[in-house]
């Protein structure tokens, strides 16, 4: 009777049964083969589980932790709970890399993410005190609250990433895109579309009241854009309305 015992036993603790049968499923792998992983595959999520100012952005960290982060990781701290809140914005097919500063947390995190029927994760065991791979520092650039490495237009200002056709370029720096009035009138690189692009970077994205005037614009210009495509009056309207603004900058009105 006690080894019927011991074999149900057995059987219960080795073979997975229900939702939760792929736990401590995860692959262990070293700093070198992380970096090997991202650079073979572009598609793999980085989730650094460290905490975001004291680690994640730290520029002068304790050797041998690097400064700052891989470049691209998403900032999921563990300790935190920011992973156990926000888990379910990463996509359980992805492919999915956590790293933290020695093996520890991102063991736990991984574990976590095993039991939520994640199927495709790696754990970076030595941590990034062992990564010797590149690194990049929490620069925000446009002062849009998405660091430069994240950011699909770094160096202008867009919070909401909007990305319509997809191609991993925000719309406010996209060629492609033909929704901005500004360059409807005058063309991509007429001095004034120049004049106006600095103005907004330099000027109007480091204030609250321009972030505003630039979200407003962002807003409405697509509107503007499909009604100037039909009615030429309006376009020359609002091109001489846009002519005064920019006398008015120049001349130190604004």
């Amino acid at each position: 009777m006690n080894r019927i015992i011991f074999h149900v036993f057995f059987i219960f603790l080795v073979i997975p049964v229900g939702p939760n049968r792929c736990v401590w499923s995860h692959t262990d792998i070293t700093p070198q083969e992380a970096e090997n992983l991202i650079a073979s595959d572009d598609t793999v999520i980085v989730v650094d589980v460290r905490e975001a100012e004291s680690e994640y952005c730290d520029e002068n960290p304790t050797p041998p932790v690097p400064p700052g982060h891989i470049p691209g990781a998403l900032n999921y701290p563990w300790s935190s709970g920011v992973l156990e809140e926000r888990y379910g914005d990463l996509s359980t097919d992805s492919e999915i890399l956590v790293v933290c500063r020695s093996g520890n947390r991102s063991n736990q995190a991984a574990e976590f993410l095993d039991s939520k029927g994640y199927s495709n994760i790696y754990d970076m065991t030595e941590g990034m005190g062992a990564w010797e791979g590149e690194t990049v520092i929490c620069l925000d650039s446009d002062g849009d609250g998405i660091n430069d490495d994240l950011d699909n237009c770094p160096e202008v200002y867009n919070p909401n990433q909007e990305d319509n056709d997809k191609n991993g370029l925000g719309d406010t720096c996209d060629p492609n895109t033909t929704d901005c009035l500004v360059i409807n009138i005058y063309g991509e690189y007429s001095k004034t579309t120049e004049f106006l692009r600095n103005y907004r970077d330099e000027r109007l994205s480091g204030t609250s009241e321009g972030q505003e005037l630039i979200r407003l614009y962002d807003w409405w210009s697509p509107v503007l854009v499909k009604e100037i495509e039909e009615d030429e009056v309006l376009k020359k309207e609002l091109q001489s309305l846009i002519d005064g603004v920019v006398t008015a900058i120049r001349e130190g009105k604004e």
